[in-house]
């Protein structure tokens, strides 16, 4: 259900900005280089209902970064608890809480683009370590194939 909710929002946002920049009166280009944090709500504006698609969006919003703290919390909680996902609620609100606290001073002091640049800078070596698992793992699946047949 969730995919076919992606599917469903992605398909028609995305459809509304793409028609809207080749044949509208205003350019989603600009939304995004005059004001990059509000462009989704400018863009909004443009379609019928803009307070609901605008209250809409801002509940996905606020539903993602509270299922993305939650599943890093949890994630945290269990390895710090050596592997056990019973470990005490107390201990998870402590996680939960303190990505919170480095979340405002990431963003209140400016932080945030260095943050950024290290995410970016960090993503290729990541892509070869994916790249070398998912090898050894193709590797893995076709020794076991020939050993069971």
């Amino acid at each position: 259900m969730p995919t076919l909710l992606i599917l469903i929002w992605f398909t028609a946002f995305g459809n509304s900005a793409l028609f809207e920049e080749r044949f509208g009166d205003r350019s989603i280009t600009s939304f995004v280089e005059s004001n990059f944090q509000t462009s989704i709500f400018q863009f909004l504006e443009i379609l019928p209902i803009p307070l609901l698609s605008s209250m809409l969006t801002l509940f996905v919003i606020v539903l993602f970064f509270v299922t993305s703290l939650d599943s890093g919390s949890l994630v945290i909680d269990a390895i710090t608890a050596g592997g056990t996902t019973k470990a005490p609620v107390r201990q998870r609100i402590f996680w939960a809480g303190m990505q919170g606290v480095l979340a405002i001073v990431l963003l209140t002091s400016g932080c945030i683009q260095a943050f950024e640049s290290a995410v970016i800078t960090s993503a290729l070596p990541l892509t070869v370590v994916l790249l070398l698992v998912c090898w050894s793992l193709q590797k893995g699946v076709h020794r076991e194939l020939t050993q069971s047949s």
